[in-house]
């Protein structure tokens, strides 16, 4: 872990729910919190797992939950607490994990109300902190760039910093891939009058999303969020599309991982640690989990084109007509866009992507992919040294 005293000044605050902590917490024990000091787990019910404390982030729900307008949030609600109560611990595990199979778009409508009251209960377990930084079960970081990042700041100055997102023509940081408040920030709404909290922890009911809700509250104070994209990325190593808008940023997070990727990622970040190099960027992420991955084509994949999708149309051009009807055509259209590195094929729609940037992608049946390893090969070589990009103050 990394020896940087400002871990000890640095509050995770990780966010998940009853029905899915079996699958999405244990990696956590043996990755992400061996290296912070101080974490809290929030759920929507309070429950000891493999001996951690998870604190239920709505215990005071029914305070100010409107049932009638939230009938299907204060449903599933009731159903968590009942199981909580009625069943022993080691019997309420799988009731959890099956009622979160039958209620998939409840469990995620009731998660919104969890933002606001997780934020008032850190504060008063850990008044003290520095840095407060709130994630989800399935977002990893890498400790030791955060760290480094962070000190860079001024704690007692009101920061708000996540990947930026807009609903409308509201800015928020995204919370799946975290967000940072430094403790000016968290204290601003923590001191806030019984009133003004119970209206924030309301405004759940109005808007899509929790972390929406955050800025929103913050914003009633006049603090704007510090764009923090990409450095703080919602994407996977896999999904992201690796070019100049990333290649010399620093990697602090992602999101949607699964627990193999974040293992993974955990171990990448302690090797790197172990060997003093620099702290990693998005460049040194695509060298160790993207570059020994990619080959000239790949059949049964999506390499995730998307900046430009040729389909049947009319008035097609040569290009586009030939780039439908083959893998060697799309490969043809790659090879003529001058910046393009990777494309795909989709056969049964008749289908072919191009992009700009380089990605790893997934399995997919139907499709295709390929990669412009010589373009690929001249850009890492042109970018080995390039200077690092830090989001500053």
């Amino acid at each position: 872990c990394s020896p940087n005293p400002l871990a000890n000044d640095i509050l995770l605050v990780m966010k998940t729910g009853a029905t899915e902590v079996s699958a999405k917490v244990p990696i956590h024990l043996t990755t992400t919190f061996t290296c912070t000091p101080d974490y809290l787990v929030f759920s929507d019910v309070a429950e000891t797992f493999e001996g951690i404390e998870i604190l239920d982030a709505l215990e005071h729900l029914p305070e100010y939950i409107d049932k009638e307008r939230q009938p299907d949030e204060w449903r599933f609600y009731s159903k968590l607490q009942d199981i909580s109560h009625s069943l022993p611990d080691n019997h309420n595990r799988s009731a959890f994990e099956n009622l979160g199979k039958e209620g998939v778009d409840e469990a995620w409508k009731l998660d919104k109300f969890k933002n606001m009251p997780m934020l008032h209960k850190s504060y008063e377990l850990h008044p003290n902190k520095s840095w407060y930084v709130f994630v989800d079960a399935d977002s990893s970081i890498l400790f030791s760039t955060l760290l480094t990042w962070l000190a860079k700041f001024d704690h007692n100055k009101p920061y708000y910093m996540g990947s930026q997102n807009l609903i409308g023509d509201m800015e928020f940081g995204h919370g799946g891939s975290g967000y940072v408040l430094s403790s000016a920030a968290v204290r601003i709404l923590a001191k806030e009058d019984a009133e003004s909290k119970l209206k924030h922890n309301k405004w759940a009911m109005e808007t899509c999303c929790g972390d929406l809700t955050v800025a929103n509250a913050l914003l009633d104070h006049d603090v704007h969020l510090t764009r923090s994209w990409p450095m703080i990325q919602g994407e996977t190593p896999a999904s992201l599309d690796y070019g100049d808008n990333h290649w010399c940023h620093p990697a602090v997070t992602f999101h949607h991982m699964s627990t193999e990727e974040i293992e993974a990622v955990w171990h990448y970040e302690q090797n790197h640690l172990l060997a003093g190099t620099r702290t990693p960027t998005f460049g040194d992420v695509f060298e160790a989990f993207v570059a020994h991955n990619i080959t000239d084509e790949r059949d049964g994949w999506d390499n995730l084109c998307t900046d430009e999708i040729i389909e049947r149309h009319d008035d097609m051009s040569e290009r586009d007509r030939l780039a439908i009807e083959s893998f060697e055509g799309c490969r043809e259209a790659c090879l003529e866009m001058r910046d393009c590195f990777q494309f795909n094929f989709d056969r049964r729609a008749k289908m072919c992507g191009l992009s700009r940037t380089m990605r790893l992608g997934k399995k997919k049946g139907g499709k295709r992919s390929g990669w412009n390893l010589a373009r690929i090969e001249r850009y890492r070589e042109e970018h080995k040294k390039c200077k690092m990009e830090w989001i500053k103050p």
